[in-house]
This record gives structure tokens, sequence and C-alpha cells, in this order.
């Protein structure tokens, strides 16, 4: 269980680096103070009034055109972590995007509204007794926030992607999120010391711990869809990492991924010379990976060897059909055996397996046409 964890999060981190999330999570903070910024604005200037007036809807579409930039980097993010064969068409996407445009501009009001900027200057405005209508209650909850924006998360992971995770991958991936945002929020009020901060720099003060939580916020997020991405296939993510370990030169890579302990396990055949594997016109679509040692290919007139590194059993699954071919152990034999399903996300996730099940094939089409 410790193992897997660690791996969880080395994976995670991995990709979260690889996949530049980190420019996404910059992005997305960005885009959010956009909309979060004439946010306050808007809402003491509603508050002040009892009936909605042009300069007032011209400033909430202001409002909804930044949050259309942030809803755009929000989009494009989560489509780097979430891949698949499902596409969304037109239609649905600009619908989720404007979904989540109206979601900035409620997050970014209750951004405002819980925070000591916000709560300063409509106090100078001498509206805060009118705002306490919208959510006093609220604001005096330390958990009523966080709670909502674990929601938010989970709605987020689950319904924005074409692709999206299981929701208990999700949770995870929520869980991922909050735990250390929660962690840099408490440590930076805790040393940055917001009263004796603001005494010192006003609301300039404020402003910086927000912009500082905003964007450690936006980089756990992206960090959690990943997280989440990776939880959901994360057999297939290990027997990736497993299959190109011999390429890495991390000592932690190759201690975490080398072998099949773990959640691998369950997987793991072993024959003697001689051990029939498969049988010509068996049912069966289990993928095997050699690990270690030799097997004999009869498909027929067609007789070869195959050795470790190298997949077998993979023609019922693409077919769909049953096995062409008996496979013998020439040697004593380690395999994985991959459910179809398995091998399937292997496949979608890893372009090297994808471009090593091309060269088999055509490497025994070759063969058995002499």
């Amino acid at each position: 269980m410790k193992k897997s964890f660690l791996q969880l999060l080395y994976m995670s981190f991995d990709l979260f680096g690889k996949n530049g999330l980190g420019n996404h999570g910059a992005a997305g903070a960005y885009g959010f103070l956009l909309s979060a910024t004439p946010t306050l604005l808007v809402i003491s200037f509603f508050l002040s009034l009892k009936t909605w007036t042009l300069p007032g809807l011209v400033s909430f579409a202001g409002i909804i055109w930044a949050g259309r930039i942030f809803a755009l980097d929000l989009f494009r993010g989560l489509k780097v972590v979430f891949t698949g064969p499902k596409k969304q068409n037109p239609i649905t996407e600009n619908l989720i995007i404007i979904l989540v445009e109206f979601g900035v501009v409620i997050a970014a009001a209750g951004l405002v509204f819980f925070s000591d900027a916000a709560r300063a200057v409509l106090h100078n405005m001498g509206l805060w007794e009118n705002a306490l209508t919208f959510g006093g209650a609220l604001y005096n909850s330390w958990f009523a926030p966080f709670a909502i924006l674990f929601l938010v998360i989970l709605a987020s992971y689950t319904l924005i992607p074409a692709n999206p995770p299981k929701t208990l991958s999700a949770i995870y991936g929520t869980f991922a999120c909050m735990i250390p945002f929660i962690i840099i929020f408490a440590v930076f009020n805790y040393v940055l010391n917001p009263n004796r901060y603001n005494y010192i720099y006003g609301t300039l003060g404020t402003i910086i711990t927000t912009l500082i939580n905003i964007y450690f916020f936006f980089n756990f997020y992206f960090f959690g869809a990943q997280l989440a991405a990776i939880a959901g296939n994360f057999d297939a993510a290990l027997f990736a990492r497993l299959q190109d370990i011999n390429n890495s030169t991390i000592k932690l890579e190759k201690k975490l991924f080398s072998s099949t302990d773990g959640r691998l396990n369950k997987y793991l055949r072993i024959y003697k010379p001689g051990d029939i594997i498969l049988s010509a016109g068996d049912e069966g679509t289990d993928v095997h990976y050699i690990l270690k040692g030799k097997a004999m290919v009869n498909a027929g007139n067609t007789v070869f060897e195959i050795d470790e590194g190298n997949f077998f059993g993979e023609m019922a699954y693409l077919l769909n059909e049953k096995r062409t071919a008996t496979i013998v152990a020439s040697s004593e034999l380690k395999t994985l055996a991959l459910p179809s399903n398995i091998f399937e996300q292997v496949l979608e996730a890893s372009s090297s397996t994808a471009h090593l099940i091309i060269a088999n094939l055509s490497q025994r089409l070759k063969a058995a046409n002499g």
C-alpha cells in the first residue's frame, strides 16, 4: 500500500512536469484574478443599488469575458491531463465553457466576499450590513468555504473533461489538491501573520498573500487532476513504467518501478519449459508480456520464438476472435497476463507500446510470408 502510494505520487509529479501543468496553473491563476479583481467593484456597485443599471450590466459583461479567458485555460489544461478516445462536439464544449465562466464569477465573488480586503472595502462603503444578508453565516465558518471548494473541484474533474476519471479517482485527486492547499494556506497565515502584515502594508499585504495562495491553488488543482487521471488507469501506468524502466537513469524510479511487487503481482504468471500457455482456438483476450525467458509460437505453418520484452496473445484482442496460435514456454518463463481493458489503456497511454506491437506484427507477417 505504501509503495503504491509512493508510485502514484511519483508518476503524478513526473507527468505534472512533463505535461507543462505548471504553466496551465499559472495561466489559470492569472485568468481567475483577472475575473476576481473587478468582481469586488461590481459586487460593491450592485449592493449600493436596488435596481440593475446599464453601467452595472456592462461591468458584469466585462467579468464574464474575463471569466472566459480563465475557462479556456482550465479547459485546455484538463484536456492535456484527461486524454482518451472520446471527443466533445463544439456545442457541448462551448456550453461547458459558458458554465465555467459563470462558475468563475460565483467563485470570484466568494473569494472577495470571504477576504479581509473585501470586508474592509465594504465596511468603508457602508455596505457590510447589506453583504451579510448574502452569506454572513458562511463568512464566520472556516469549514464552509473549503467544503464548497472541494465540491467544485470534484465537479470540475468529473464534468468538464470529455474523458473524465472514475468518481473514486476524482475524489483522490480532489484530496490531492485540497490537502496541500490547506497546509500552504495555514502556513502562510501562521508565518506571515496577516494582522501584522496588514498593519505594515495595508490592503497590499492581503493582495500579496491572496496572489500567492491562488497561484499555489491552481498548481495543486492541476496536480490533483493529474493524480486522478493516473489513479483511474493505475495498473496500466505501472506497466508502462515497468516496460520502459531500462531506459531510466533515475535511481528512485528504478527502485519504485523495476519489479512486479505490489499491484502488478496479480498479473504475474510463471511457466516451466514445455508448459502450454495458449492454444489455438481457445477463447480469451488476455495479452501476455514476457518479463523473462522465451516462448515458442506455433501458428500453423509458421513457427518462431519470442523473448523478453515482447507481447503475445494480442491478435485475439485486436481481431476480437479466438486464439490463432499455440504458445509454449521454451524456457523458464515469467509473463504479465494483462486483461484486455488494461492492455487497451496501455495502448492509449504509451505510444512506444503501440509501436512495439506494430513492429512485432510486421515481423510475424514477414516470417509467415517466408
